[in-house]
């Protein structure tokens, strides 16, 4: 529980208004929330003794649970923090595709060839980037 606590001798509840206010602004990650502690309109008593304060509330105060007394001019505003919520999903890890099987070619007799694809052979120091030379072989 968060209190914040305020002197305010020889006035009661009568005098004084406690107000909340959250302001969003365009680009902000979260809103931010005041609670404004301020004389009543036309009390003179009040206006006489204090000016209007502002306070700045952390954003992980549970703003539904604001609440405020007061007692022998003493202002109390109580809150309670907001328990983090946490999320815990299971992310399924997934296997590898399997490689193509070789083509398999038929020929006469009813037997069947797999075909292994060519690998190329590494590039040697002496090969030019980018060119590739291929010669017909009759």
């Amino acid at each position: 529980m968060i209190k914040l606590s305020v002197s305010l001798p020889g006035l009661d509840s009568s005098n004084i208004k406690v107000s909340l206010s959250t302001t969003s602004e365009p680009g902000q990650a979260a809103p931010t929330s005041t609670i404004k502690i301020s004389p009543r309109d036309g009390d003179q008593k009040a206006t006489a003794t204090f000016k209007a304060t502002t306070f700045t509330i952390d954003s992980d105060v549970d703003l539904g649970t604001i609440s405020s007394t007061m007692s022998n001019g003493i202002l109390e505003v109580s809150a309670t923090k907001q328990k983090p919520e946490v999320n815990q999903i299971e992310i399924e890890i997934a296997s590898p595709p399997k490689p193509p099987s070789p083509p398999e070619l038929e020929i006469e007799g009813g037997e069947t060839l797999k075909v292994e694809p060519l690998k190329a052979e590494p590039p040697s120091p002496d090969d030019s980037p980018g060119m590739e030379v291929f010669t017909d072989e009759e």
